[in-house]
């Protein structure tokens, strides 16, 4: 009964990664979780197996949002295009 509940959070775990994810071979959901932590640019180092899942769902949350990508922004970003670059005003 435990490696069948081990099948079952390996699948759930690619399918969160990965959505064709079955055509991939992992031994475990920990391993899915590691390798997508990876593709993200994020060091697994130190992480106990049991974290990596809630590690990705941060991630993955802090990084898009609504499914799209998260793009952070400050001040300068909302000045207006004339603001930015006032000598294309007399170009025209």
């Amino acid at each position: 009964m435990r490696e069948l509940q081990e099948i079952r959070q390996a699948f759930a775990a690619a399918a969160d990664l990965f959505p064709g994810a079955n055509e991939m071979a992992f031994d475990s959901a920990a391993e899915i979780y590691r390798a997508g932590l990876a593709a993200m640019g994020v060091s697994t180092t130190g992480i106990h197996p049991s974290g990596l899942k809630p590690v990705f769902d941060e991630v993955r949350r802090s990084r898009f949002v609504n499914g799209a990508p998260h793009v952070a922004t400050d001040s300068t970003t909302s000045k207006s295009l004339a603001e930015r670059f006032p000598h294309l005003a007399n170009a025209v």
